[in-house]
C-alpha cells in the first residue's frame, strides 16, 4: 500500500488504495473456480494455476513498477520504525478493528454457505457475489478519503 499511495497527493490516495484493494476480488474467483478445477482435473491444479499467474505478475511487476518520483527513503532502520508504531495506541486499536472486521468477513463468507446448505438445503451459490464488494471498494475508499484527511489533520499522521 505505501507503494500505491506515494504516487498520488493525499486527497487522491483513498481512491488509489481502493483500486489497489479491489484485487481482493480474487477471493471471489477462487470460491467459484477452485472446487470445479479440482473436480475436473486434480487437487494440485488450482495451486499450479495460481503459482503461474503469480510468477507472471512478478515478472511484469519487476519490469514495469517503479518508485514514485521524489519518494524519500526512510533513514531510520525498519526495526526502529516498527517499534515506534507498536508504541502508538492507534496501532493496536486499528489492529483490533481489522481483526474483527476481516475475521467476521471471512467467518461469514465461509460459514454462511455451509449454513444455508445444511440448514435449508439450498444449493451452493454459482454467481460471484464477492465481486460486488471488490468492485465497490474504490468508490468507498474514495468517499472515505475526506474522513482520512480529517483524521490526518486531527492526529498529525
Amino acid at each position: 500500500m505505501p507503494f500505491v499511495s506515494t504516487w498520488l497527493p493525499p486527497e487522491r490516495r483513498g481512491l488509489a488504495l481502493g483500486v489497489f484493494g479491489a484485487g481482493a476480488g480474487g477471493t471471489a474467483i477462487s470460491a467459484l473456480t477452485t472446487a470445479k478445477l479440482v473436480d475436473a482435473y486434480r487437487t494440485a491444479n488450482p495451486f499450479l494455476i495460481t503459482s503461474a499467474v503469480l510468477a507472471l505478475y512478478a515478472v511484469v511487476a519487476w519490469w514495469l513498477l517503479r518508485d514514485a518520483p521524489g519518494r524519500t527513503v526512510p533513514a531510520e532502520p525498519p526495526a526502529r520504525r516498527l517499534g515506534a508504531a507498536f508504541r502508538l495506541g492507534v496501532t493496536w486499536q486499528a489492529s483490533a478493528l481489522y481483526a474483527v472486521a476481516l475475521g467476521g468477513y471471512v467467518a461469514f463468507s465461509v460459514y454462511l454457505p455451509a449454513y444455508l446448505k445444511t440448514g435449508y438445503g439450498l444449493a451452493q451459490a454459482t454467481r460471484p457475489t464477492g465481486w460486488r464488494g471488490s468492485c465497490c471498494r474504490p468508490w468507498r475508499c474514495g468517499r472515505s478519503a475526506a474522513g482520512c484527511r480529517t483524521a490526518s489533520a486531527r492526529y498529525g499522521c
